[in-house]
Formats: C-alpha cells, sequence, structure tokens
C-alpha cells in the first residue's frame, strides 16, 4: 500500500511540474527577431559585415520606397516574457525597446543616436514582419524588422 502512495505523490509531482511548465508556456513568453536594414542606392557597402537583405523581408520596401538596394546591417532573437519589455542594441546607433503585449501584440520604442524615434503598437502575427522605418543621411533610409517567431 505504502508503494503505491509513493507512486501517486511520485506522478502527482511529475503532474504539477508538467502543468507549471505548460501554464508558463501559454502565458504568452514570445521569440521576435529584429532586423536592422539600410537602404541605399550604392551597390556595395563600405563596411563588408553588412551583408544583402532578406529578398522576401524588404519585398513590401521595394514597392513604396524608392532606395535600389537593401542590406541587413545586423539581426538579433530576444525573447520576451508576456507583459515584459526588453531594451536591444542593434548598433552603435540603434536601440529598440520591445514589450509583449500578449494576445494585444507588440510594442515598441526605436531610439536613434539616444533619441526616440518611433513608439507604436502592432498585432503582428507570427511569421509575419512589422517595419518602423525612416531617413538618414546621404538620401539613405534606415529600417526595423520586428518578426514574431
Amino acid at each position: 500500500m505504502r508503494t503505491l502512495s509513493r507512486l501517486k505523490f511520485f506522478w502527482l509531482c511529475v503532474l504539477v511540474t508538467f502543468s507549471g511548465f505548460v501554464i508558463s508556456v501559454m502565458a504568452g513568453d514570445m521569440k521576435v527577431k529584429m532586423t536592422l536594414i539600410w537602404g541605399t542606392d550604392e551597390e556595395k557597402p563600405k563596411d563588408p559585415n553588412i551583408k544583402p537583405a532578406d529578398p522576401q523581408m524588404v519585398a513590401k520596401f521595394r514597392e513604396v520606397c524608392k532606395w535600389k538596394y537593401y542590406f541587413e546591417v545586423t539581426n538579433t532573437v530576444a525573447t520576451l516574457a508576456h507583459n515584459a519589455t526588453n531594451k536591444i542594441r542593434l548598433s552603435p546607433k540603434a536601440e529598440v525597446e520591445v514589450s509583449n503585449l500578449g494576445s494585444m501584440g507588440l510594442a515598441a520604442k526605436f531610439y536613434g543616436e539616444n533619441k526616440l524615434i518611433y513608439d507604436g503598437k502592432s498585432k503582428v502575427e507570427p511569421g509575419k514582419h512589422w517595419g518602423i522605418g525612416g531617413n538618414d543621411k546621404d538620401k539613405t533610409a534606415w529600417f526595423v524588422i520586428l518578426t514574431p517567431q
């Protein structure tokens, strides 16, 4: 009888542990990929670390923006807990603050040279892109693409 009780206790502990894991996953942790893109008419950037941007990611930009070339400056993935905010440095001059709003989507603040440039929200779906952008010096532009994973 004691063995059965211990066995029941063991499985009860396993069940409680597993259900805690399921609840934390369901609470809305979200991975978000953040990509800094540079738009320009220069065919080849001076920085050898900059590579061409994913054509599918910038396809919409090509429809409405005037630049011929788009390059990926950096990208990073962060895991955001439900109702949490992370501040991520994308380059020496660019930083993004992203908040996981759960079913309401994402909120983002973009800083360029420590100045708030953009503050907004979007109910972007996993795998879809949310782009934030603006003009830069020398007739170029920057874009930050947020992609929930």
